[in-house]
């Protein structure tokens, strides 16, 4: 299942409306995952703990019928680590000036010559 046309936020959220049921360890492994269901034009996220099952349903661009489950928390922490949908594609902003040698001595902060924040 490739999620590479999806907006990170459409598969972000209902992950973390389900993920509250998965546990880190479990006696069952497979209990730690969620489903991806995505058929026709919806993404269905899936966690249960063999008492509750919890779902949620998305609107997402139609990729053909696929499932697959993921280790919960691990995708939800990738997801969190990449940039928001609203920021992609911007460029990033490049601080003026050279690296400072790592041989010299420095009080304050590195990039006190180079940056206007510092």
């Amino acid at each position: 299942m490739q999620f590479k046309n999806i907006p990170r936020d459409l598969v972000l959220k209902p992950l973390q409306a389900v993920s509250g049921i998965v546990e880190r360890r479990q006696t069952l492994p497979i209990l730690a995952n969620v489903l991806f269901e995505h058929k026709g034009n919806t993404l269905t996220t899936i966690a249960t703990d063999l008492e509750l099952q919890i779902s949620a349903k998305v609107e997402v661009p139609d990729a053909g019928d696929q499932a697959i489950t993921v280790a919960a928390r691990k995708l939800q922490d990738l997801l969190r680590a990449l940039p928001d949908s609203v920021r992609r594609g911007q460029a990033l902003a490049a601080i003026a000036g050279t690296v400072p040698p790592l041989t010299q001595d420095f009080t304050g902060c590195r990039f006190a010559p180079r940056c206007s924040f510092a």
